[in-house]
């Protein structure tokens, strides 16, 4: 008798605090986090290829035509780099 008075007590102490709070969310969302790993991974890898797909030829595209505009300075015998007074 005198065990199940304490481990009522302690189950009322615990779960009233922030660590028994913690303890129930863990409880709670560990499954939970060990689905989204493993569906969440493949479709991180889908939209980083997406986006892969999308920024790669942004950039190179402004890398070409800033090369374009660098070359095109010069070429006017113009310093790129310098300011006019």
């Amino acid at each position: 008798m005198w065990m199940l008075l304490k481990a009522f007590a302690l189950r009322l102490v615990v779960g009233r605090t922030i660590g028994g709070l913690l303890g129930t969310m863990l409880l709670v969302l560990a499954p939970v986090a060990g689905v989204l790993k493993l569906v969440g991974l493949p479709v991180l890898i889908v939209l980083g290829v997406m986006v892969i797909k999308i920024v790669v030829p942004i950039v190179l595209v402004v890398w070409f035509v800033r090369w374009m505009m660098g070359r095109r300075g010069r070429a006017e015998g113009r310093d790129v780099g310098a300011t006019e007074l």
